[in-house]
């Protein structure tokens, strides 16, 4: 979505020995995240610095609980306009 400016972390490409700090993130988000709207689909945002992150799963809710489902962890600005 080049309208919609972000940079992503595939887990397939973090090395092993840094998953589970990738894991901690992502449970960071879903846990101490807020509720947002984009476009039709609600995300849990969390914001660092100028940033905001959430996270993409393939099929599980967002339960804070669980990041089995999370294949990546996106960033961006926390100015930009998104619908």
């Amino acid at each position: 979505m080049p309208q919609y400016p972000h940079w992503y972390c595939l887990i397939e490409k973090v090395a092993e020995e840094d998953r589970l700090t990738f894991c901690r993130f992502a449970r960071q988000i879903r846990r101490r995240g807020y509720r947002q709207r984009f476009r039709k689909r609600w995300q849990t945002y969390y914001d660092v610095g100028p940033d905001k992150f959430w996270v993409i799963g393939y099929g599980k809710l967002d339960d804070p609980r669980d990041v089995d489902d999370v294949i990546l962890i996106n960033r961006a600005p926390k100015g930009d306009a998104y619908p």
